[in-house]
């Protein structure tokens, strides 16, 4: 069974806006002020205490309010937050309810998220970078599965993060293959062109200046 779904099989049909509509966003969020409402406000104030599959719950309600930029990085982090416990929990008596949980919530998102985002494949790709970057930098440790021991925990947390990334690199990770997957959405007949509607910009604690590169 494949876990390190970034949702970028539509990325297939993605087409490229440019790196100038990312750091048009990315500028913005740097100016903007931070919103008070209550989905943004549990977020920043403790997000190692999140719990993994209330980030899916999140980007659900962020999108649906039109916050679709900060609903797509909601997603991402989603997405790798949760696969240390599908794979510590494999095989085991919760396997079956983690699996299906996430993967409803997946895909329920990847629905929405994936339609939105994946006319600009460059925002698809520095979006995944900063959610990617952002998440690294949560500690797990307090998320930890009592039946699996810390050090077990660790390794797992680490191996399923540089999976998801190394996906991530090795389906968008260079200009051309962002290109081509440009052309790929032109050629079907698939919108093309930066986003539209992003909503709120990503707040500056999300971002990362490493990932921005």
């Amino acid at each position: 069974m494949k876990k390190t779904t970034l949702g970028l099989a539509l990325a297939a049909l993605c087409a490229v806006g440019g790196t100038g509509a990312w750091y048009a966003l990315h500028n913005k969020a740097a100016q903007a002020p931070n919103q008070t409402d209550v989905i943004m406000s549990g977020l920043l104030s403790n997000p190692e205490q999140v719990d993994p599959m209330s980030w899916g719950i999140v980007a659900n309600q962020l999108f649906n309010q039109g916050d679709k930029l900060r609903a797509a990085f909601c997603f991402y982090v989603f997405q790798v937050r949760t696969l240390p416990f599908v794979k510590a929990l494999e095989g085991t008596a919760n396997d079956n309810n983690i699996v299906a949980s996430r993967n409803g919530l997946n895909q329920l998102l990847a629905s929405q998220i994936n339609e939105w985002i994946a006319t600009d494949p460059e925002a698809v790709y520095q979006v995944a970078r900063q959610a990617i970057a952002y998440e690294a930098s949560l500690s797990q440790d307090n998320l930890r599965p009592q039946s699996v021991p810390q050090e077990a925990w660790r390794l797992i947390v680490a191996q399923e993060r540089q999976s998801y990334a190394q996906e991530m690199e090795n389906t968008l990770g260079s200009p051309q293959q962002r290109q081509a997957l440009a052309e790929l959405r032109r050629a079907t007949g698939f919108e093309v062109g930066p986003l539209k509607e992003p909503g709120a910009p990503l707040p500056p604690e999300w971002l990362s200046p490493a990932a921005s590169k």
